[in-house]
């Protein structure tokens, strides 16, 4: 049973770097191997929108956040919220945290864009140590975007389950999956579909 919730977090991560990113980049690696404290790796490809400039736009790190995301959606999708580990997330929502609190503590970004008036609701940035007003602030903005970027990912891979599953059970075969291989399952899963 490892195997699979190992599989299907990684599969969750690397379906979202797959379709969510600009250019629909396949990742360039993801295995299930035990490596120190991690239980597999995906890593996205380096051409797509994860590499492409050393200033990522607000698009950029949603794509981000949803790929350390991909693991906890995967699972909570496959296996349910009862079922979702309690410690293989942990690095992942660290980063996805650490992005989120960045966007709007440093950045100034806001959690909505839609529009200007809600894009500009949040321009003044903290500079020093944060006041314990301007942490709170930040963190509500930051769980409340977190769980919105987490609904949002769980939608992109049940609107693609079938070939969230099709990696899922390549990575249980194969152990290692890489760039070839998820150009070749996603093609797959649209025959399927049609």
């Amino acid at each position: 049973m490892k195997l699979v919730r190992h599989a299907i977090h990684e599969a969750g991560h690397a379906v979202v770097s797959h379709l969510g990113s600009f250019d629909k980049s396949a990742p360039s690696y993801c295995s299930v191997i035990r490596r120190d404290d991690s239980h597999g790796i995906t890593v996205a490809a380096y051409d797509g929108n994860e590499q492409s400039t050393n200033d990522p736009t607000y698009s950029d790190m949603i794509h981000k956040i949803q790929m350390f995301l991909g693991g906890r959606a995967a699972e909570h999708l496959l296996l349910g919220a009862e079922a979702v580990s309690a410690k293989g997330s942990v690095s992942d929502l660290e980063r996805a945290t650490q992005l989120a609190s960045s966007m709007f503590a440093v950045w100034g970004l806001s959690p909505d864009t839609s529009n200007l008036a809600s894009a500009s609701k949040n321009l003044a940035v903290v500079i020093g140590d944060a006041s314990a007003s301007e942490s709170q602030h930040i963190e509500c903005l930051v769980r409340d975007f977190l769980e919105k970027m987490m609904h949002q990912t769980v939608a992109l891979l049940a609107e693609n389950q079938t070939y969230l599953t099709k990696v899922v059970d390549a990575l249980i075969e194969k152990h290692v999956l890489i760039q070839s291989d998820f150009s070749e399952l996603l093609n797959e899963s649209f025959a399927e579909s049609s």
